[in-house]
Formats: C-alpha cells, sequence, structure tokens
C-alpha cells in the first residue's frame, strides 16, 4: 500500500502555506542523526483492551527492555485493567506510565487507593489528565486537584506527567490553558518535582513550534532566566490507516485534527493509504538541531495502527534505515 505523509495531505486540506507566521523559523536541514537524536528514547501508548492480547511484552518484536509504555484509563472503564497491565509490563521488564484521569474518580480516596495499587507493582511514573468525561464522577473536575493533594509524593512517584493541547482544546480557552500550564509548572518548581508536558497528536510542526516558543517565553517570564523548565514529551500518530486517524482525529475534535477529518472523511481512495508522521519528525528534528533550548526531549507515539507497526517505524527511525525525500524520508 502507498505511504501518504500526512502532513502534505493536511496542508492541501487546510489550504495554508507551509510555515505560519508570527514565530521563528528554522533553516538547518535535519540529518540522520538528528532524526535519530529526536526519536530515540521514545515511549508509546496502548490500552488495556489491546494490551491484553499479549502474553508477553519481553517478546513483542521490536519492545526493547526499559521501554516506557503508557497504560490508558479512560473514564467508565475497568480500573482493575490498567493496574494489571501496568503490573504485566513492569515484570515483563518495560517501565508502565499508568493514565490518571481526575474525572474518573469520585474522590481524593479512590485516586489514594489507585496509586497505592500502582507502587504495589512497581510504578513510579504517572500521566495525570483531567480526564475526557463531560461530567466529573465526583469533587475532582481537574487534575491540579491531584498535583495539590500531595498524594503523589507520598506515594513515590518520582516522575509526573500532564496533559498539553498545542493546537487546542475544544471546550477551555487558550488563556484558561496558558494559566493552567503556568500553575502546574509552578508547583512542581516548589515542590522539587520532575514534571513533564504529554502533547495530544499533531500532524505538522509547525503549530507545536509555534507553541513551545509561546510556552517557553511564558516559562521563562514566570519563572525566571535561569529556572529548569519542565520538558515536553511530543504525541504523534505513528503509521495508521488514513481511517484509523480520522476516528481519533475526530475524539480530539480541535485544530488542523478536525479539518482533516472534513476533507477526508468522504475519500474512500485516501481512506485506505497508510500514514506516516516522516515530514513532522523531520521538521521537529531539525527545529531542535536549530533551537537547542527548546523544550521538545521526546516523542511519545500513539499506535493507532498497531503497536508493532510503530515500533518498527520508530526503530526503524532510530537506526537510520531511511531515505530522505522530499520534505520527509521513506522507509527502506
Amino acid at each position: 500500500m502507498t505511504a501518504v505523509r500526512l502532513s502534505n495531505m493536511l496542508r492541501h486540506a487546510l489550504r495554508q502555506p507551509a510555515r505560519l507566521c508570527g514565530f521563528r523559523t528554522f533553516s538547518a536541514p535535519a540529518t540522520q542523526a538528528a532524526v535519530h537524536r529526536c526519536v530515540a528514547g521514545y515511549s508509546v501508548e496502548v490500552t488495556p483492551m489491546a494490551a491484553k492480547k499479549i502474553a508477553n511484552f519481553a517478546e513483542v518484536e521490536g519492545l526493547h527492555p526499559g521501554t516506557v509504555v503508557n497504560v490508558t484509563f479512560l473514564v467508565g472503564s475497568d480500573i482493575e485493567d490498567t493496574i494489571n497491565i501496568c503490573r504485566q509490563l513492569q515484570g515483563d521488564g518495560m517501565k508502565a506510565v499508568a493514565h490518571v484521569p481526575a474525572r474518573g474518580f469520585s474522590s481524593l480516596q479512590g485516586v489514594e487507593a489507585y496509586f497505592d495499587r500502582l507502587a504495589d507493582c512497581g510504578v513510579t511514573e504517572v500521566l495525570v489528565l483531567g480526564g475526557g468525561a463531560d461530567q466529573p464522577l465526583g469533587s475532582l473536575s481537574e487534575s491540579m486537584q491531584i498535583l495539590e493533594s500531595g498524594l503523589l509524593q507520598k506515594y513515590g512517584f518520582s516522575r509526573i506527567g500532564v496533559a498539553a493541547h498545542p493546537e487546542g482544546h475544544p471546550d477551555v480557552s487558550n488563556d484558561i490553558m496558558d494559566d493552567a500550564l503556568l500553575r502546574k509548572a509552578e508547583w512542581a518548581a516548589a515542590n522539587g518535582v520532575d514534571l513533564y508536558w504529554e502533547t495530544q497528536f499533531c500532524f505538522e510542526p509547525e503549530p507545536l513550534i509555534q507553541w513551545e516558543q509561546h510556552v517557553r517565553g511564558l516559562l521563562t517570564k514566570r519563572l525566571g532566566a535561569t529556572a529548569a523548565l519542565p520538558s515536553v514529551r511530543l504525541g504523534v500518530a505513528g503509521p495508521a490507516k488514513i481511517h484509523n486517524l480520522i476516528k481519533f482525529a475526530t475524539m480530539s475534535g480541535v485544530g488542523a485534527s478536525m479539518r482533516f477529518v472534513t476533507k477526508y472523511a468522504t475519500n474512500v481512495m485516501k481512506l485506505a493509504t497508510t500514514a506516516a508522521p516522516d515530514e513532522l519528525v523531520v521538521g521537529l528534528a531539525a527545529y531542535q538541531e536549530s533551537e537547542p533550548a527548546c523544550l521538545f526531549k521526546g516523542l511519545h507515539f500513539y499506535t493507532f495502527g498497531g503497536l508493532k507497526p510503530t515500533l518498527r517505524w520508530a526503530n526503524g527511525a532510530v537506526a537510520g534505515e531511511f531515505d530522505f525525500a522530499g520534505s520527509g524520508f521513506h522507509m527502506r
């Protein structure tokens, strides 16, 4: 099946130029070494439903020991499934990161019980989210309530991720999102917490670069020029059929993702093709090389097209098993 590089499709769909205005661009082309540095140390995400099919994560081709694997906990799903997959991942030599959706808990007592179970499994890192439910189950409605509870420190979680939305949030204004980012960064600095942001998946580098420069400026102004700033793990959709990307872009419901859905939802031919994030990675790698102070410190792959194809693509990029073509590259 012919691979279609997604950013070209999006640029055509949006009928906009390749560069956004209002932020610094980069001119140095990416090299294989730059792509390696950009992708190396990546993390992946699994759902308990899909992960249940895996008998031993250590035997999954391409899943190297110590790989960071996020385990989702969707509001309304069985919490035991997430805990059990985290336990299995830890036992199979991976590093499990459990999702913690604030709106999925009726109280902090429920969060504490969850943390106690995760700590017992050997989990040391969690991703704290607001959660996608329209209505919270109880008194918790935002991730900050969990951060400020003291429970993360009590149960020894050494690294904490929180969500970020470079293309905006369908229900929250950009000003409110900026304020939330700053409050979380201040909390981390005050409590000596290793905090990072993990972003929703995006299709092109330009919105991410613009957002990074904006956020870095806000953080520097608020925390000071010499302050250690939280890092960012960028959400990337691994190789997947267009129809799968449409499904998940619809769920995200924001920015270029939704316009991408509008353009391709009725195009049967393009629905059958596979999109790979090579142009996105090349753009990000070039930016990292030209802007050493940028907050981008890793990629987080959403495995919409399956775990094994995502691992194969990411490992190939790390190993340099590709040839540059246009503004992206082709795997050999």
